[in-house]
Parts: structure tokens; C-alpha cells; sequence
């Protein structure tokens, strides 16, 4: 009885001990029993992390998103709604191999990233099987296809994102044999097809590009060769070494000032897949991060912000579309990368925005939450009254007014050089608006399976179509006839003294050989009113200056005085000179029934002839009636 008592005794007190010794050894058990996730490890000369997940989330993040959606009401929501989304993708069915009218199946294959990435994190969130079931259900249809369309190679760099990130972030619960298989269909549907592409660069469709794809194709197969590193090593090595040597071609067109030239929409396009790419190597090769530090990519998230339209629209322009989603977590990727806190919470603006409104999502709009980043800017920078972002293609410039007023206004414009990738005839063209309206409008990229589409030489089909051409555009010609589509406009001078602020651009290429010389320039004269005056040398005095302007107000004509209304307020726009110009307006429409359909632009137009020793047309733009 004795020892039995002493051993309960000596039981007793080893347990305290050890529940002590417990208990001082981690001072974070009772308020976070999790334990934390390890710290990944590459090792020496190894340009991966040895274990998975190695591709844009950690597991360290995956445990703050968790712990921050049980903090922040807001991550809550957006937590909510990504579980919510995941498990209506889980029931859906899979999608047959499809090839569209143009020849792409990036529909297909942009649906399946998407919902991969999606379940995928709903599973890491969750460890619900519902998401790895179905994931893998996924992964294995889609392996199933006869190839990922190399022909039209952004089909396969969508496909080989979305197969490589379910694949990496669920490697430790997939099947023996499903790992087997899509580290098989990555290596021989993507990664072989890009080896071949290597061997012949400059007749590729992407490998030395000066266009979007670049960025995209080679991050696609970085991500999928970093998804099977350990399986094809040399294969690997190849893709990260042949990404650091051609995407410089393309991203050069970000310096100086951040703008990309083929559009809103091709912004978003470049610079997802470009946080993808810097993110991925950040964590697995950061000695080799050189793009990085290319110049103008530190500054291109501040110049989308900067050129965001009165109504907080983007600025459209190229093959650009007003309506492209901007919920994404690029920004927050900015953000944090380059200590810039505005475009945070501008992201989280728009996340919030995106789920109240159920509104169309960004295909990486779920990535927001393990990179969701609560940091707020200290205080708000002056915005500048005149902002130029200099770039080799299409300069674009902001003028603006005082934003704290009412009625101030916010005018962008642009050069451009129509030849390029997804241009337009838009040079010269300028979207002017305020207390939230755009008043002027931009009608965006045009039916790409339209016959000629892609013919932007001189006499090239692109122009017939009314998007594509300046006649759409808030712009001039002369005698209406199209811009030169190998001419170029380029901002030429500029001047930043208050109060008259202003910007010229150089349009002689454009409108030659009409006009010997041309120059729009955009003054703000107080911050309700700007004039654009258009200088320019006829070769033919007696040709005429058409002025040319959309907009998707009710429009009211009075001789040279145009005044517009929208949601209860008013615009006016005047013409100054010549003293007997007027304006007339029409609907804006296209010329065949394969364009995209138009409905509510009315278009005006002033046929303005400029007497004798006299150049210049001047338009007034107020949100102050125009006596």
C-alpha cells in the first residue's frame, strides 16, 4: 500500500513537471496551438525548394489567412466567399476539348485555371476532401486531352498554370498515381513544347515577343517547371534560365513610368502573370531574380491608379476593355514588394466592391486572400495637376484639377503608334470627366475573329472597322480620312507651372501628308475648365479639320455649344475657333454585323475651316456652363 502510494505520489509530480516543462518551452501554446509550418529550405545550387508546396503560397500563409478572417471582417467575407465559390466549382461538370471559331480553346482552358486554384486553396484552407476530390478529378480530365493546344500556346501556358499550382499544392494528398500522370502531361504537353519553341525564338509565337504573351507563356512554364523540378531537373533549369533571358524584350516597354502599351487590359494581363513569375522565383531561385529590377515595373502599379478615369473606371485605350475585371491580387503583390500601401487598399477596396456586387472575377482573384495585405498609406500625396508617363509606344498624360471640389475636373490622354501590338487609331484621344462621370467615352477592343482583324499595315482590314479607326475616338482628322497607321504621336512638350498647367502632343506623323505638322495641346485653365487646342499645318488650305468626340450623355446642340447630361449633372463643350464652326451628331455604329454591336455613344463632330493666316482649333471643356 506504501509503494503504491509513493509511486502515485512520484506519478503526480512528473506530470506537473512535464505539463510545466511543456508549458515554458512554447509561450504561444495556449493562444495558438497550431504549430507553425517549417521554413522552406533550397538547397546549395538547387534553384527549387526540395519539398511542396514551392509555387506562390506558403504554408505559413495559408495559416495567417485563417487567423485573419477570424479577425478581420472583411478577410472573413472574402474567406466565406472563396469557399463558397470553391464548392460551386467542385459540383460543376468537366468540359470537353473544344477548339473555337478563332481557333483558341483559352475559354476552356482559363475556366479550368480558375477553378483549379480555387478548390485547390479551398483545400488548403479546409482540408475538406470535397476540394481534393475534386481537384483531382480535374487534374486527370485534363491530362486526359490529346495535347493543351500548343498552337495557340496561351491555351497551354493557362492550362499548365492551373494544372502545375493544384498539382504543387496538393502534392502531399494526391494519389501516387495522379502525381504521376500530371508530372507526365506537364513535362510532355507544356514543358517539351517549350523546349522545341527555344530551339527557334524568333519565329515563335511568344519565346522573344514584345507582346503580352511573352510574359505569360514563360511564366506558365516557369510555374510548371518549378511544379516538377525534382522529376525533370534539366528541363527546369532550362525554362528559368531561357525566362530571365527573353522576357526583358517585352517588359522593356514598362520603363520608364510603368505604362504597357497594348492596353488596360493587356496591364492586367502582363503584370498578373509578372507577380506570378516574381513571386515564384523570390521564393525559389532568388538569386536569380534579375527581372525584378527592371526599370518601370517598380512604378506601374502607382501609374494604373494615377490614370483611373473620374468614375473609377480604367483609362481604355488599344484592344483594351473598360469592363475587365481589376479584382486581383497584383496590387497587393505591389504593395508589399515596393512599400506602397495606396494600391493595398485600393485592392481591398475593389475586393470588397467585387463580392457585395457578385461581380465578374479576376481569374487570381482568390490568391488575394493568402496575399492579403492589411497595411494603410499614412497620409495621401497631393495628386499633381499635370502627371506624364513616358513610354516608347504610348505616353500618357493626366491633368487634372483640384479633386477635393466639386466639378473638378480629371482629363486623360494618350499617344500611340498604330502599328504596334493591340493598338488603335487613338492617338490624340482623351477621356475628360468629373463628380464621377466620364464624359467623353472610349468603346474598347473590337471582335477579334473579324475578317482582317489582326492586319494593322497601312491599307491593313483593322482599320475598316469603326473601333479600330479614329473615327471612333476623341480625336481630329482631317478631311476624314484615316490616321497614318505608321505614323507615331508622341508627348513633345510640357509645361507644369500653376496655374495653367499643360500637355502637347506631337500627331504631324499621324495626320501626314495632310497636314505638315499637328499638335493637340490640353491646358487646364482653372479646375473646371480645360481647352484642347489642336495647331496644325495644312498641306491643303482648303482641306478641313474634322473634331471628333463620343460620349454616353444625352447630348443637347447649339450651334458651336454642346451641352451634356448625365445622372443630374451637366458638361459643356464649346468651340472657341474657328468663330463659325458648329457641331452635328450621330450615332456611333459599325459597318458590318460581325463587329461587336454599339448602343448609347452619340458621336460629335465640328468641321472646322481655318481662315486665312489662322491654325489653330480650340475646344473648351467645362463642367461650368459655357456662355
Amino acid at each position: 500500500m506504501k509503494i503504491n502510494f509513493i509511486n502515485k505520489v512520484y506519478g503526480i509530480i512528473a506530470l506537473l513537471l512535464t505539463l510545466c516543462l511543456n508549458s515554458c518551452g512554447s509561450s504561444s501554446s495556449e493562444t495558438d496551438p497550431t504549430p507553425e509550418p517549417p521554413t522552406p529550405v533550397t538547397p546549395e545550387g538547387q534553384r527549387w525548394l526540395t519539398q511542396h508546396p514551392r509555387l506562390l503560397v506558403s504554408a505559413q500563409e495559408i495559416k495567417a489567412a485563417k487567423d485573419l478572417s477570424g479577425k478581420d471582417a472583411d478577410v472573413k467575407e472574402l474567406y466565406n466567399y472563396e469557399i463558397n465559390k470553391a464548392r460551386a466549382y467542385a459540383l460543376l461538370p468537366q468540359i470537353d476539348y473544344k477548339v473555337d471559331e478563332g481557333g483558341r480553346m483559352l475559354t476552356t482552358a482559363g475556366t479550368y485555371m480558375t477553378r483549379l486554384i480555387t478548390m485547390a486553396l479551398a483545400y488548403r484552407l479546409t482540408g475538406s476532401k470535397l476540394y481534393l476530390n475534386a481537384v483531382e478529378k480535374s487534374l486527370k480530365w485534363i491530362c486526359a486531352y490529346p495535347d493543351w493546344h500548343p498552337t495557340h500556346y496561351l491555351d497551354t501556358s493557362y492550362l499548365t498554370v492551373g494544372v502545375a499550382i493544384a498539382y504543387d499544392w496538393l502534392y502531399d494528398d494526391l494519389s501516387d498515381e495522379t502525381k504521376t500522370l500530371v508530372s507526365k502531361s506537364i513535362y510532355e504537353k507544356a514543358l517539351s513544347k517549350a523546349l522545341e519553341e527555344y530551339k527557334k525564338p524568333e519565329s515563335s509565337t511568344w519565346v522573344n515577343k514584345e507582346t503580352n504573351w511573352n510574359v505569360t507563356c514563360h511564366t506558365a512554364m516557369v510555374l510548371g517547371a518549378l511544379a516538377v523540378a525534382e522529376d525533370y531537373p534539366e528541363a527546369a533549369s532550362t525554362v528559368l534560365d531561357k525566362a530571365i533571358t527573353y522576357m526583358p524584350t517585352c517588359l522593356k516597354f514598362f520603363k520608364p513610368d510603368g505604362v504597357w502599351y497594348e492596353g488596360n487590359t493587356y496591364w492586367i494581363m502582363t503584370t498578373e502573370f509578372l507577380t506570378l513569375y516574381l513571386r515564384a522565383i523570390a521564393d525559389n531561385d532568388p538569386t536569380h531574380n534579375s527581372i525584378a529590377a527592371l526599370p518601370g515595373i517598380k512604378e506601374t502599379g502607382t501609374f494604373f491608379l494615377r490614370t483611373l478615369q473620374s468614375s473609377g473606371d480604367m483609362f481604355c485605350y488599344a484592344d483594351g476593355h473598360s469592363t475587365t475585371p481589376v479584382n486581383y491580387p497584383t496590387f497587393f503583390y505591389f504593395a508589399k514588394s515596393y512599400s506602397q500601401p495606396e494600391l493595398a487598399q485600393w485592392c481591398r477596396a475593389q475586393i470588397k466592391k467585387s463580392i457585395e456586387s457578385n461581380s465578374t472575377l479576376n481569374e487570381f482573384f482568390f490568391l488575394s486572400l493568402p496575399w492579403y495585405d492589411t497595411e494603410t498609406a499614412s497620409s495621401v500625396a497631393a495628386v499633381p495637376s499635370l502627371q506624364v508617363f513616358r513610354n516608347d509606344i504610348a505616353d500618357i498624360a493626366v491633368l487634372c484639377g483640384d479633386q477635393s471640389k466639386a466639378g473638378a475636373l480629371k482629363l486623360i490622354t494618350k499617344g500611340g503608334e498604330p502599328m504596334k501590338s493591340h493598338q488603335q487609331m487613338d492617338a490624340g484621344t482623351f477621356v475628360v470627366g468629373s463628380d464621377g462621370i466620364d464624359w467623353t467615352a472610349e468603346l474598347g477592343a473590337e471582335n477579334y475573329n473579324v475578317t482582317g482583324f489582326w492586319e494593322n499595315s497601312v491599307g491593313g482590314r483593322r482599320w475598316n472597322y469603326f473601333r479600330n479607326n479614329n473615327f471612333s475616338h476623341n480625336t481630329i482628322a482631317i478631311d476624314k480620312h484615316l490616321h497614318n497607321a505608321a505614323g507615331t504621336a508622341k508627348v513633345s512638350a510640357t509645361n507644369y507651372d500653376k496655374p495653367n498647367p499643360s500637355v502637347t502632343i506631337d500627331m504631324s506623323s499621324m495626320l501626314s501628308p495632310l497636314a505638315t505638322s499637328a499638335h493637340r495641346t490640353f491646358t487646364l485653365v482653372d479646375d473646371y475648365t480645360i481647352d484642347v487646342t489642336d495647331e496644325v499645318q495644312l498641306a491643303k488650305a482648303t482641306s478641313t479639320i474634322n473634331w471628333i468626340a463620343g460620349t454616353t450623355a444625352a447630348v443637347q446642340v447649339n450651334c458651336n455649344t454642346v451641352c451634356l447630361t448625365k445622372n443630374g449633372k451637366n458638361f459643356w463643350i464649346k468651340i472657341i475657333s474657328p468663330e463659325n464652326a458648329t457641331f452635328s451628331t450621330y450615332a456611333a455604329k459599325t459597318s458590318s454585323t460581325a463587329e461587336y454591336a454599339i448602343s448609347g455613344i452619340t458621336m460629335l463632330q465640328a468641321d472646322c475651316k481655318l481662315p486665312d493666316g489662322k491654325n489653330k482649333v480650340v475646344v473648351r471643356l467645362s463642367s461650368k456652363e459655357l456662355k
